[in-house]
């Protein structure tokens, strides 16, 4: 059995299907692909694959990378909101080591206070690249919902919403700066892992009080 695939038509799928066509090629490709000549309307040369993986890294091989413009006005709109949140952060962290009460009071304050200095550290580094992009930092911070409730449940539930909404933020970062700038793209992936790994604490501290 057979696949036949002109040259012309091969590079088509790579520069339109891209990180898809691999997957593809994996999963239909037989071991012998035939390439047409685009010269000669009758000929064929057959070439044998000893292991249908060589076709993948051909197609990975002949990609051809497409970085786009970065917008700078879009990407400065979305670290202004990451700073202000971050900067929020800080306010409700504190807040929230400040009202811990209860025979596990210590070791929550801690975990807060360390949430709230990190919190700066994000917003700093926010603004570090913001301002590389001559964008200006605002000095207002996000709106913090006062709920008056302060037992640990209450407080830790806040706090993985408001994780939950910081990681959305980092995410819509991520979209814009994907395949524009790798630093960038860099950065808003490390934040998103940070985000997440932070839910997983919160989710795991919560579980006594479900």
């Amino acid at each position: 059995m057979c696949w036949f695939i002109s040259v012309v038509s091969l590079n088509f799928l790579i520069e339109t299907q891209g990180e898809h066509l691999s997957r593809r090629v994996l999963v239909r490709a037989p071991y012998w692909i035939n390439f047409e000549n685009k010269h000669s309307e009758s000929k064929f040369h057959s070439i044998k694959k000893y292991d249908i993986l060589n076709i993948a890294l051909y197609c990975t091989l002949h990609q051809k990378p497409q970085m786009k413009e970065l917008d700078d006005k879009k990407t400065q709109e979305l670290l202004a909101t990451i700073m202000e949140w971050e900067l929020a952060g800080v306010v409700r962290y504190t807040h929230y080591a400040l009202m811990v009460t209860g025979p596990n009071r210590i070791p929550i304050v801690q975990f807060f206070k360390a949430q709230a200095t990190e919190s700066l550290l994000h917003a700093q580094q926010a603004g570090e690249i913001l301002t590389g992009l001559e964008g200006h930092p605002s000095q207002k911070i996000a709106t913090i919902e006062e709920t008056y409730k302060h037992s640990v449940k209450d407080l830790l539930e806040e706090s993985l919403n408001h994780e939950k909404k910081a990681l959305k933020k980092y995410k819509s970062l991520l979209e814009v700066v994907t395949d524009a700038s790798v630093y960038l793209e860099e950065y808003a992936r490390t934040l998103i892992g940070q985000e997440e790994l932070h839910q997983v604490e919160l989710k795991k501290m919560l579980r006594d009080f479900s």
